[in-house]
């Protein structure tokens, strides 16, 4: 995400981001919220206002990373934003180290994702996948 100006941010489509989904809901709905979270801060900001996509050089170039710009671009018009509290972090012990070892219970998104829509590969093979995609962010 870049800030482009007091009242205009920016949210790159990196490789692998795939947000082609929010191009077409922006398409019928221009309206958009956003909900940031910082690691280990319990309150969140949220960003309400209008958006679009956008593949202007001069915005993409702004959000350049190790050399290379993204293709498109969401460009938000902020109406409002504001900090909510921390009460839902804190119940849902979101930053707390003892709650994540809870990821160790449920199945893997290899798992999920081969049962949800019925695909015939090696469940693994597929969270290896996910896991190779990671370390080329870029």
């Amino acid at each position: 995400m870049k800030v482009l100006d007091a009242h205009t941010l920016a949210i790159p489509d990196r490789p692998g981001n795939k947000i082609a989904d929010s191009f077409r809901n922006l398409a019928e709905n221009d309206g958009i919220g956003l909900l940031f979270l910082i690691p280990g801060l319990r309150e969140t900001l949220r960003v309400n206002g209008r958006a679009y996509p956008t593949d202007d050089p001069d915005v993409l170039a702004r959000m350049r990373t190790e050399a290379r710009d993204p293709v498109l671009a969401i460009v938000v018009e902020v109406a409002e934003a504001y900090f909510h509290c921390g009460r839902a972090l804190i119940r849902s012990r979101l930053w707390d180290p003892a709650s994540q070892a809870l990821a160790d219970e449920i199945p893997s998104v290899g798992e999920i994702a081969t049962a949800q829509f019925g695909m015939d590969i090696d469940p693994m093979a597929l969270t290896h996948a996910l896991e190779e995609g990671y370390r080329k962010l870029y």
